[in-house]
């Protein structure tokens, strides 16, 4: 054999059964059991710790998320930052917060189209036009029970 190539080597498990026998291979001989061994520890493999990637959550719960919570969340934090920030800087307390939900707004919805959140920005956007609906609805359905009350609005 050259030097060059690597040498061939035949393994045989125990008990082949129609194998070639020794003589009709020129490499050398490994014998023995040959089975797949069960790994348990990761620290075999060379990984130092695996860990399963986490669930996902299901695309209604994210849209609900986006429907529900986060404009909560948002307006919350907006006007806290709001009101904190309008004291420190001077400007009107409102109008600070407007603007910083509207930047939560498109922040958050922009982090869960990049992110791959998609419903959960589809949401967000949606609660921009359910939420105002459902208040003018309650407002509209409040005003027409007055009305036919037969008492109107005064």
């Amino acid at each position: 054999m050259s030097e060059d190539k690597p040498m061939p080597i035949w393994i045989s498990g125990e008990g082949d059964g129609g194998a070639a026998s020794e003589s009709e291979v020129e490499a050398p001989l490994l014998t023995g059991s040959v089975d797949a061994q069960q790994v348990r520890d990761s620290a075999a493999l060379g990984i130092e710790s695996y860990t399963p990637p986490p669930k996902e959550r299901s695309k209604s719960v994210e849209f609900a998320l986006g429907l529900f919570a986060a404009p909560i969340v948002i307006w919350v934090v907006a006007i806290i930052v709001g009101e904190t920030l309008g004291m420190l800087i001077g400007i009107h307390p409102e109008e600070l917060s407007l603007w910083s939900a509207g930047l939560g707004f498109v922040g958050a919805t922009v982090a869960g189209f990049t992110t791959g959140h998609h419903s959960f920005s589809w949401g967000l956007l949606a609660s921009i036009i359910v939420i105002p609906m459902l208040i003018f609805a309650l407002l509209f359905g409040f005003c027409m029970l007055l009305v036919m009350s037969g008492e109107g609005f005064y």
